[in-house]
């Protein structure tokens, strides 16, 4: 999200100001909702499956680079 990309949620710090929760042996990373329904398989033309192929592309570059922040970085 900090790179820019509206389809990722930014994730939320908790009250302990980490964005990690663990609970019951788990971490769990605090985000909000995104508005949004599943694409079905029938619904899935050419240009849908493109434009999430091309999305999907520029998740994989932005996380690349990223750098964790030091508190999660473990």
């Amino acid at each position: 999200a900090e790179q820019g990309l509206n389809f990722v949620p930014a994730s939320r710090d908790s009250a302990g100001g980490s964005t990690l929760v663990e609970d019951a042996g788990a971490l769990w990373q605090l985000e909000p909702w995104l508005p949004g329904a599943p694409l079905l398989k029938q619904q899935a033309d050419p240009e849908l499956v493109e434009t999430a192929s091309r999305a999907l592309a520029r998740w994989h570059l932005a996380a690349a680079k990223h750098r964790p922040r030091p508190d999660v970085a473990e």
